[in-house]
């Protein structure tokens, strides 16, 4: 049997997972905003500045800069949540690990591979510290991967390392060109 639309209009508007077209318009466009940014900042690194891709190019900074937020969140949330603390620290030295890697040209200026050193005790420590509270990072984990949010993180992340490593391989751009 039918519902009437006034019960239907009712449901709708008495649910609170349902969101307003505002929102739903203000997030489609702070996703496209975001999506957006990688070609944008190439746009200005290739045509305006015209320095290509360098250390010290606006993609680079957009990079470094999306990475610090990406800690700062996870940090936060670990501050926040006490009992899923050691999957958020995991979380945030992952996203650590990835800054230094991505800041390897200044730690080059000491030694070359010095990044690895100051990588390698995060790393260390994020294990040690997940695995000694192998619960508290079960139960972050588990609520992460449950959320849209944790798997279209994962997804992204993904995608980036697939596409980073891919796009990475000389052999594959010397038989394209």
């Amino acid at each position: 049997m039918q519902k009437s639309t006034a019960v239907l209009d009712q449901e709708l508007s008495s649910s609170s997972k349902w969101l307003s077209l505002s929102d739903v318009a203000t997030r489609f466009f702070f996703l496209a905003l975001i999506v957006s940014l990688p070609p944008i900042c190439l746009f200005i690194d290739l045509k305006v500045i015209g320095n290509g891709i360098s250390e010290n190019s606006v993609t680079e900074l957009a990079q470094i800069i999306l990475l610090l937020l990406s800690i700062s969140c996870f940090v936060f949330l670990a501050r926040k949540n006490i009992h899923e603390r050691a999957f958020f620290l995991l979380a945030a030295a992952f996203f650590t690990s990835m800054l230094i890697r991505e800041l390897d040209a200044l730690f080059d200026l000491i030694a070359h591979g010095f990044w690895a050193c100051i990588v390698a005790p995060v790393v260390i420590s994020a294990i040690v510290n997940a695995v000694k509270n192998s619960s508290s990072t079960l139960l972050g984990l588990s609520r992460f991967v449950s959320s849209h949010a944790g798997m279209l993180m994962l997804v992204a992340v993904a995608i980036l390392l697939f596409y980073s490593r891919l796009i990475g391989m000389k052999v594959l751009w010397q038989e394209i060109m």
